[in-house]
């Protein structure tokens, strides 16, 4: 039975994101198998204009899932720091960040779904915010973070969403809020709905939007969020800003890193949450993180 369950399509995950200013660096060290074939290790680099993806064995990756440590070739990978050291002809990138002051959320973000069976995707918030310091060295170009702040999640399955909207936000014009939200097609046990899990940290709370907890998805486009759960009320606008870059990401699909994905940073958008009549708060900001994707691409990267 355990060599059955090796053989199943799998893929597993992390995202650590950082920025200061309008600069962003994101890595997603990850594992995935095909159905019948061995676990394969990867890493994704999100640097300036370019995303790069590197290739492991299996024997280059080591994880330790409970502790939130993971090692890629020689790159590491943990919830109070990261270590990195890449270098071909493409990439040469070096240097180390620590966190501070971690904000994890009270509980998994999936509710009561994190112990369903079978479901194609699930997902976990391990900091929603956390102070940065420290540089990295990529190609000819110094990146000091020193002030600047993070997020990390976690993805795990066999395959992301048909369609989904994801955004996260932690940048806020007056004051500081950290917001993640996530709209996706699920299947499950031979029938199908749209899901929303989505967190909030604001000044010292947390607030919850999820289907587990009754949330109704009024609107959801890549320019409009609306959810309504009892008196709490949510409403995002986004737009394109001048300065948005866009990434193109391998996803799985059956445990295959055969899906293309586009992820953009720097969005532009406002967010309002209330609470009956009382505003909770309303901020804008121009750095936003968002993926909009509705169907799968076979093209890969």
């Amino acid at each position: 039975m355990k060599n059955l369950l090796k053989q199943k399509p799998y893929f597993e995950g992390w995202y650590f994101k950082h920025q200061i200013g309008d600069e962003i660096l994101a890595f997603i060290p990850g594992i995935n198998r095909e159905y019948g074939s061995e676990t394969r290790a990867f890493l994704q680099v999100i640097a300036g204009k370019n995303a790069y993806c590197i290739n492991y064995s299996q024997d280059d990756c080591y994880m330790d899932r409970k502790a939130c440590y993971i090692r890629i070739g020689k790159n590491i990978f943990t919830k109070d720091g990261i270590m990195l050291d890449i270098d071909n002809e493409e990439l040469k990138l070096k240097g180390n960040l620590l966190y501070r002051h971690p904000k994890p959320i009270a509980y998994s973000i999936m509710g009561c779904f994190r112990y369903f069976p079978f479901m194609e995707c699930k997902h976990e918030i391990i900091s929603m915010n956390h102070h940065l310091s420290g540089s990295l060295q990529l190609n000819n170009k110094t990146y000091n973070l020193n002030r600047g702040i993070g997020y990390i999640e976690k993805d795990w399955g066999h395959s992301f969403p048909s369609s989904y909207l994801w955004l996260q936000c932690n940048n806020f014009n007056t004051d500081n809020c950290s917001v993640f939200l996530s709209i996706a097609h699920i299947p499950l046990w031979g029938t199908e709905f749209t899901g929303c899990i989505c967190a909030i940290h604001y000044r010292g709370r947390e607030y919850r939007l999820a289907t587990y907890l009754g949330v109704r998805i009024l609107k959801a486009t890549p320019e409009l969020i609306i959810l309504r759960q009892g008196d709490y009320f949510m409403l995002i606008k986004i737009k394109a800003n001048p300065v948005m870059n866009s990434y193109s990401l391998n996803a799985p699909k059956k445990g295959k890193m055969s899906r293309v994905i586009k992820e953009a940073h720097l969005c532009e958008g406002t967010f309002l949450f209330k609470w009956k009549e009382q505003t909770i708060f309303h901020l804008k900001s121009k750095n936003i993180s968002m993926e909009a994707v509705s169907d799968y691409e076979q093209t890969p990267v």
